[in-house]
């Protein structure tokens, strides 16, 4: 196509404005809500280079590539002057049923790259034959995108997720060996009471295929309550089973490896047990942090206790949900949620009470005083 007649040139003003546009958007996403400057620099590189393509041509006065004659019709201020006629474009007024219904972060990055990609494909055949060698350009610049869509969705699944766990308050953990005999659902139907939220399953000794037989049908229970089902250890049974994620401890499997088993979607939680170990886990794609232990506990009887200070210092350094773990009962709760953390992750002090649901209950409504407070 060596010679842009005025259709063609409205045609591809329109799909550069809509590129550029759809990119716009999703660069205030990347610095407003995710406050993420390497993805921001990242959308707004891809956006200039894209202005670039339409902006290099030949002024007045200046020699024109001999190879490339096209080039020198076709630039940015070409398509504004001679192809731009939006008083008449027939588009202007459409739109879709969907438009008005986007209800989710997910859902807007999704139609702003939906827009991004395929006009980028109308300028990328309709630059094919000349244009000064655009086309290959484009093309390479779409898979570009295509990977910063993924980026940009894994994102908003991150930033779902830490919306959901700030302020959890009490996260039971269902630890088979603390049960004993008891059965793993009798004892959970007496701990998923209201204000419970999220629960993990935490089996160390059991084979596979029971550990799965429990959760699956943990996750048909806390389905119906709504509940946030954690699966220890095992990512392959958390998947497995639909569960809503896994937690993963220092000799687990990595978290990249985790993630390419759930997707993004699913929540990960990491145990950490020092300052050292709590920065190397935040650098890893997390939805939450678990640190302690706290105080002594039965559970580990071995591990020496952090404190809360380290609660303290996590706090200072990550707005991301944070979980304390470790000897935490109704005495010492408070103090664990004063300092910073937004759930607290118990064992003995339900599984090994008289009464599990009192003792429950009791956990629920001081993780509700306490919390309500930093609301």
């Amino acid at each position: 196509m060596g010679v842009f007649d005025k259709e063609i040139l409205r045609i591809l003003d329109a799909n550069l404005n809509r590129a550029r546009e759809g990119l716009r958007v999703v660069e205030e996403i990347a610095r407003f809500v995710f406050d993420d400057e390497a993805l921001q620099k990242t959308t707004k590189s891809l956006r200039h280079q894209l202005a670039s393509l339409f902006a290099a041509s030949p002024r007045a006065g200046q020699a024109l590539p001999v190879t490339e004659p096209a080039a020198a019709t076709l630039d940015r201020e070409m398509l504004i002057d001679l192809g731009r006629d939006a008083g008449e474009d027939v588009g202007k007024t459409s739109s879709t049923p969907r438009e008005g219904k986007r209800v989710a972060l997910s859902d807007l990055i999704q139609a702003n790259f939906a827009r991004i990609e395929e006009s980028i494909r109308v300028l990328e055949e309709y630059t094919k034959p000349g244009a000064g060698g655009l086309f290959p350009k484009l093309k390479s610049m779409r898979f570009d995108i295509y990977s910063l869509e993924k980026d940009y969705i894994r994102m908003a699944n991150r930033a779902v997720n830490v919306r959901s766990l700030k302020r959890i308050g009490l996260y039971p953990i269902l630890d088979r060996d603390a049960m004993g005999v008891a059965d793993p659902i009798a004892v959970a139907r007496q701990v998923l009471i209201p204000g419970v939220a999220m629960v993990q399953y935490r089996d160390k000794s059991s084979s596979a295929a029971e550990v799965c037989r429990v959760c699956d049908e943990l996750r048909r229970i806390t389905s119906r309550k709504g509940v946030i089902l954690i699966v220890n250890d095992r990512a392959d049974i958390a998947h497995a089973v639909g569960a809503d994620g896994v937690h993963l401890g220092q000799d687990d499997m990595p978290v990249a490896s985790a993630r390419e088993i759930l997707g993004s979607k699913k929540i990960i939680g990491k145990s950490t047990h020092s300052f050292p170990q709590a920065r190397r886990a935040l650098k890893g794609d997390i939805d939450y942090i678990a640190v302690g232990p706290i105080f002594s506990t039965p559970t580990k009887p071995g591990a020496k206790p952090v404190g809360c200070e380290l609660i303290v210092r996590v706090r200072a350094m990550t707005d991301k949900p944070i979980i304390a773990i470790g000897g935490i009962a109704a005495k010492n709760l408070p103090e664990v949620l004063d300092a910073g953390a937004d759930g607290a992750a118990v064992i003995s002090a339900i599984l090994k009470a008289k009464q599990i649901r009192t003792s429950t209950r009791a956990l629920v409504n001081i993780c509700r005083r306490k919390l309500k407070k930093k609301v």
